[in-house]
């Protein structure tokens, strides 16, 4: 099972500490819900070669991921948005499919963590 980033995850739990009750747990719902929307939309702009859209919603993953410590979602995300900047999709279909593996990996590494925080 893959893990958080200690260090991302530390960070946002210090920011529960400051009284932003159950903020860890908010970050981690909200990456949830929006990521699968955009997987989705960055699948339908791969198979249709609209480089733009993969440009725009893979760095948006990439960042997110990054802040919640998902390194390596976060990576084939930034693989996913040099490719469209270059304007070869060509291997993004693989990526995509990476994508989707890792984000269920990732989905139970913030259920771990979460449980570990009740």
């Amino acid at each position: 099972m893959r893990e958080l980033d200690p260090k991302a995850v530390g960070l946002l739990r210090e920011l529960e500490e400051t009284g932003a009750t159950d903020f860890f747990a908010a970050v981690c719902e909200r990456f949830q819900e929006d990521a699968v929307g955009r997987l989705n939309t960055l699948e339908r702009a791969v198979f249709s070669g609209d480089g733009a859209t993969v440009k725009r919603e893979a760095h948006t993953l990439k960042s997110a991921a990054a802040t919640l410590g998902a390194n390596d979602f976060s990576n084939i995300c930034e693989k996913l948005e040099q490719a469209a900047s270059k304007s070869d999709l060509n291997g993004a279909p693989r990526l995509v499919r990476q994508l989707r593996e890792e984000f269920l990996l990732v989905q139970g590494a913030i259920a771990a963590e979460l449980r570990r925080q009740t």
